[in-house]
């Protein structure tokens, strides 16, 4: 479950508050879904012109936690969770998708849309191509 599914531990919490054994399980290992800090919430323009040695430094000194992190990004009208390095992908941004992939960033992951149900998106390879 680890990093593959982004804020389910908030969502958890959202439909099931009184639940103890659920949070205790997911209790740190969720940090991906908030691990984008200054990132997670950044528009296409945005993601599209940041510089691959900004997201270098963001990384080292831990402003961006995790290159597994997510990010919430708006997408064909639709809002989309995904991971850093699909979005830097579909943006066609190569230089931040290299830095993340150069910091061991998950490829075995999918971005995430709709509300309910949920819909599994784009991986990092489709989103490349």
């Amino acid at each position: 479950l680890s990093g593959r599914y982004p804020s389910l531990l908030t969502r958890v919490l959202d439909k099931h508050p009184s639940s103890q054994e659920v949070p205790d399980f997911l209790g740190g290992r969720d940090k991906d879904s908030t691990g984008a800090g200054p990132l997670r919430n950044l528009s296409e323009a945005a993601l599209s012109s940041l510089p691959g040695r900004r997201l270098s430094v963001l990384l080292r000194t831990g402003e961006v936690m995790s290159p597994n992190a997510w990010v919430q990004v708006t997408f064909e009208r639709r809002v989309r969770e995904m991971p850093m390095l699909v979005a830097f992908l579909a943006v066609g941004n190569m230089d931040c998708a290299e830095v993340l992939l150069d910091a061991s960033a998950r490829v075995d992951v999918c971005e995430w849309w709709g509300t309910s149900p949920r819909r599994a998106g784009r991986t990092p390879m489709e989103a490349l191509l």
